[in-house]
């Protein structure tokens, strides 16, 4: 693999670990807000 793909895959494969990183910090202190009967009843209605 050419050095130039692979510092380009690396900066993709790290801008999507920090997004998502981001998205799970985001998800959690939204959680965090909402009660918990609300997580539950969301929870279950997403599990089925």
């Amino acid at each position: 693999m050419r050095l130039k793909t692979f510092a380009v895959a690396s900066i993709l494969s790290l801008a999507i670990w920090v997004v998502s990183f981001e998205a799970a910090i985001a998800g959690y202190r939204f959680l965090k807000m909402v009660p918990d009967m609300h997580v539950a009843h969301t929870l279950s209605a997403l599990i089925g």
